[in-house]
């Protein structure tokens, strides 16, 4: 029987991926290789094998087209999971289900492929179960209910997934490594996944002279990428007389390219498992030349000549999570959602948490899947931690449960009951008192629940004014209090965002080349240097769906499913990301550009159910990297529903920002969302400790270096390091008033240039002293008063001129400023 299920599955893998896109140039966040790690023993050893350890699972057979969900969560979830608890993976409790996450993508079909990139995104949000709570079924539809099942899910958490460029021998050196000891000592190495054609997998036999003979070995594997498999350990002592020369090298050129490189090695294997069962190779495992990794995946080798890796928390357990119970016959019209305010009375959330899993999908199934009651209440977990971020310990907060239902109809779906649980500190349970509510159909339902929670949120410590001299390097250890390790150091390299109404400019400027006729990517110069999270382009890649790229042409990884991900994890500006069709030269793309201003035009026509109407959009890009997005009027009947997800995005899957169409999803005509960087020295670096180094180039200039720092329970935390080059000791240390002339209040800076006592006064035109601002001793650096033209008895002065007046030392200095209406309150406030 397992062999008749192998000959089925290498069927579906040659013919039913012919329209899989065979070439590549993308990939996910690489593996932060550690610096400076001494390995567990002075050298490489010869040969690795981790099957062989009690941390590896048996081998199986993979049910239906879950091939990716087999390789990562069956063998490399449970792999790493035992290794780093010690513990044996030959037992269910142990050991991770593929179905479970490939149930929730796989439309209920049991021939629909699921890259392990979303799977991942499932397992990073809300955990996985083991095969105790969700045995290995051939169900390609079950889903798991009880709440309890979920809860223990969740501390089964993969914080992260990498890429390793294994392509060249410097990139399979580090795979050898992660292989041996993981990078950390550790006394066992890691495995890791890798995605290939198997329709046309070639087998030889290895020979006596080398170790391992009579095994078998892939010389080539398919050129349609769509099959995954598992590394777990190298021979470097596996040989094979690739050309017949009767010889066995490293150092020849034997495929006759005219080069010697890693190509021509005849030395050298991989060792890999498959999930087809014992009766595939050789128990399920087979080599895997060295000489495969420089190929790409449509010419015989490793999809993005890349392998990928997670990293895991040993011990993580939710602090906050959500069980709901209900009931609805089409769970693929269902999307849930967490969401909270800090406002006990409100009626929206202020932050909504979204989920990659119970997302409008399974198929036009109850909950439970085929052949389930659809009147059997389903219930689930949700680990809504991350709500954490956006209240404050102790305080009255208001938790949401958001459905919408998307089906145009009534089906008699309800809620049974909804409640947050709270294991912060003892375990508390708020339950909503709202029971057996009906689930609005093509809207979104709310239910509500009040609870305090009393947790240890992470705080920054705050750091005052440091001031450098230009090209000196500055360093700093970055601190933060109630961290809970493993935590990461990063920048932020985040925006400033706003929203305005504007007209819509108009449309003119240089055709981008064949963008949106021929071509689905023009590339385009800069007039100026334009910066973007932490690096500088020159050149731009616009995208006719209304997209910016920096990087050559993007080609979707196997069997992509979510949308959303591809957004967070591709370095790019997306204003619509929607599709958009052009007609000859009355709809095309367009570019303006000046030293000042770089513009893309997208005039095209947006599809909607059937219908379709024109679409003008703009993104302008500044010098200073700052970005807007401009929408042109459309027909507000028809409207337009962007499809996923529209920001910015460094493609690192973490750093992100999304525009309020990503919010509702609506296009919003003659609007200008803008987004404005912060602001860092030319020269910076941190590193995953919170160690942090800089050299700021540009003299009398204030950086505010945004930080933040994330833990194993993906709390994130905020703080700013200031940072100045300001020179202290100018001629004048008083600044002039600004606006000046003015109405209500105004603005004076000076600078201190050391600490000193310090006094700040003003005077009207006669001399006669009307308000001490400032009399104190104050540190060194540059402050701002705000005067609201009031005097020491908090009356009004009447219009006319005034002198403010600063005494530091032997410095006295003096400016005249005109007032022309009524005041405000003051405030005084040391300036970063």
């Amino acid at each position: 029987m397992k062999e008749l299920r192998v000959i089925i599955v290498l069927i579906m893998f040659s013919a039913g991926l012919a329209g899989q896109e065979m070439r590549e140039g993308f990939n996910f966040p690489p593996y932060p290789i550690p610096e400076n790690t001494p390995l567990k023993s002075g050298s490489l050893p010869v040969r690795v094998d981790n099957s062989k350890t009690k941390y590896f699972p048996p081998v199986f057979n993979q049910y239906g087209w879950s091939c990716n969900q087999a390789s990562s969560i069956g063998y490399l979830l449970t792999y790493e999971f035992a290794r780093l608890r010690n513990v044996e993976a030959s037992e269910p409790e142990n050991q991770y289900p593929p179905l479970y996450a490939w149930n929730f993508l796989n439309n209920a079909t049991t021939n629909t492929g699921v890259s392990y990139f979303d799977s991942w995104e499932i397992i990073k949000a809300n955990g996985c179960p083991n095969v105790a709570d969700y045995p290995f079924i051939y169900d390609g539809s079950a889903w798991m209910s009880g709440y309890d099942k979920y809860y223990r899910a969740m501390k089964n958490h993969v914080h992260n997934n990498y890429s390793l460029s294994v392509g060249t021998p410097e990139g399979l050196e580090k795979l050898k490594r992660y292989l041996f000891d993981h990078f950390d000592g550790s006394r066992y190495g890691g495995a890791a996944n890798f995605q290939i054609g198997s329709g046309g997998m070639q087998f030889r036999t290895l020979p006596a002279q080398s170790s391992a003979p009579g095994s078998h070995m892939i010389v080539r594997f398919g050129d349609i990428v769509g099959h995954a498999m598992t590394i777990v350990g190298y021979d470097d002592s596996v040989k094979f007389d690739f050309n017949g020369d009767g010889r066995y090298t490293n150092d020849l050129d034997i495929n006759g390219d005219q080069v010697v490189d890693m190509s021509d090695w005849e030395k050298g294997a991989l060792l890999v498992v498959n999930s087809w069962g014992k009766d595939w190779a050789d128990n399920g495992k087979a080599y895997v030349p060295y000489n495969l990794l420089p190929k790409y995946g449509y010419e015989g080798g490793f999809w993005n000549r890349s392998v990928h890796l997670i990293e895991l928390v040993k011990n993580y357990s939710p602090q906050l999570t959500m069980k709901v119970s209900l009931i609805h016959p089409y769970r693929n019209r269902i999307r849930i959602m967490a969401g909270v305010s800090t406002d006990p009375d409100a009626e929206r959330p202020e932050h909504i948490l979204r989920f990659p899993l119970f997302n409008y999908q399974g198929g036009a199934l109850p909950f439970g899947g085929e052949g389930a009651e659809p009147t059997v209440p389903f219930e689930l977990g949700l680990d809504i931690s991350p709500l954490l971020n956006y209240i404050n310990p102790g305080e009255p907060a208001r938790f949401f449960l958001v459905l919408h239902e998307n089906t145009g109809y009534s089906l008699n779906g309800k809620i049974r009951e909804f409640s947050i649980r709270d294991y912060t500190t003892d375990f508390l349970e708020a339950v909503s008192p709202a029971r057996d509510v009906a689930i609005k159909f093509s809207d979104t339902t709310y239910l509500w629940v009040n609870h305090s929670v009393d947790f240890k949120k992470i705080k920054v410590k705050e750091y005052p004014v440091d001031y450098v001299s230009v090209n000196n390097w500055y360093t700093i250890q970055l601190e933060a209090s109630n961290l809970a390790s493993p935590f990461v150091w990063e920048l932020d390299y985040g925006y400033r965002t706003a929203v305005e109404d504007r007209e819509f400019p108009e449309i003119s400027g240089t055709h981008a080349g064949n963008a949106g006729i021929t071509e689905l990517f023009t590339q385009l110069a800069l007039p100026f240097s334009f910066p973007f999270y932490g690096e500088v382009f020159d050149e731009i890649i616009v995208n006719e769906n209304g997209s910016i790229f920096f990087e050559s042409e993007f080609y979707e990884y196997p069997y992509v499913i979510d949308k959303n991900l591809i957004f967070k994890i591709k370095k790019g500006i997306v204003p619509f990301g929607h599709d958009l069709i052009y007609y000859g030269s009355s709809n095309s793309i367009l570019y303006r550009e000046s030293d000042s201003v770089f513009t893309v035009f997208w005039n095209g026509l947006g599809v909607v159910g059937g219908s379709s109407q024109p679409v003008k959009i703009a993104c302008h890009l500044y010098p200073d990297g700052k970005i807007e997005f401009h929408y042109g009027p459309v027909d507000e009947a028809l409207g337009l529903w962007v499809d996923y997800e529209s920001g910015l995005s460094k493609g690192d899957g973490r750093n992100f920002i999304l525009s309020p169409i990503a919010g509702d999803r609506r296009y919003r005509p003659n609007t200008v969302l803008s987004f404005t960087p912060y602001s860092f020295p030319e020269k910076i670096r941190i590193e995953s400790n919170g160690l942090l180094f800089c050299r700021p180039e540009q003299e009398n200039k204030n950086y505010d270096i945004h930080v933040k720092v994330q833990d194993k329970f993906n709390q994130v935390a905020y703080g700013v390091v200031h940072l100045s080059t300001l020179d202290l000791n100018p001629e004048s240390l008083l600044g002039q008033n600004y606006p000046n002339p003015f109405i209500s209040d105004t603005r004076i800076r000076f600078l201190v240039p050391e600490e000193s006592w310090v006094r700040f006064t003003i005077y009207d035109i006669r001399g006669r002293q009307l308000r001490v601002l400032v009399e104190n001793v104050l540190a060194r650096g540059q402050y701002e008063v705000i005067w609201d033209a009031r005097d020491n008895r908090n009356m009004d002065l009447p219009p006319g001129i005034y002198i403010a007046r600063l005494v530091l030392n032997d410095r006295d200095e003096k400016i005249k400023m005109l007032k022309t209406g009524r005041g405000l309150d003051k405030v005084f406030y040391k300036l970063p």
